[in-house]
């Protein structure tokens, strides 16, 4: 008879559900996780496209503050309607009012 075509032993099903138990768990060790910060909308291309040419020394200041004390890694996504802000994410490191965008970022 055809070896595919025999029913496969206990010890091989045994293996081919372990590989896919293992597959599994490794997929579903660590779920993603987002978060969302309201920032300065000129601060999106520093942190989308890392092009800090745009920022003035206070904003680069405030914006490295806040990438070390929130461990931020790129954004994913950056909505598209800014508004302006007196109240956002950035004001504890020296941001006054202006206009914000809400940035979402995945925990890596």
């Amino acid at each position: 008879m055809w070896p595919w075509l025999t029913e496969p032993t206990d010890q091989q099903l045994f293996a081919w559900q372990s590989i896919a138990y293992e597959s599994m768990e490794y997929r579903n060790t660590k779920p993603m996780e987002t978060f969302t910060y309201t920032l300065p909308t000129h601060w999106a291309p520093a942190l989308v496209n890392d092009d800090w040419t745009g920022l003035d020394e206070h904003d680069e200041e405030a914006l490295m503050r806040l990438m070390a004390n929130e461990a931020l890694p790129s954004p994913v996504d950056v909505q598209d309607e800014p508004g302006f802000m007196t109240h956002h994410d950035a004001r504890p490191y020296g941001v006054l009012a202006c206009d914000c965008s809400t940035y979402t970022f995945i925990e890596s």
